[in-house]
């Protein structure tokens, strides 16, 4: 998670206009037989339960985050 927080954080540094955070309960391996991420099964509420906290910690604003979570997805997803 640690990469990710550095990523985000370089990322709104430089532009966060079009930035989105999305999220899900994790991945697919292939290389497994249950198919799990090898870090596991984040869940459904990671995003708010960790990955936000950490970003505000890093200094992201709550005006960051907003248009990451809410503002940016609804513009990329109009129609």
């Amino acid at each position: 998670m640690t990469k990710n927080i550095h990523t985000v954080k370089g990322s709104v540094e430089i532009d966060s206009l079009g930035l989105i955070l999305p999220h899900d309960a994790g991945g697919y391996n292939p290389a497994r037989a249950d198919g799990l991420p090898d870090e596991g099964f984040r869940g459904y509420t990671a995003l708010t339960r960790d990955f936000l906290p950490a970003l505000w910690e890093q200094g992201i604003t709550e005006e960051q985050v907003r248009l990451m979570t809410v503002t940016n997805p609804a513009r990329a997803f109009a129609f």
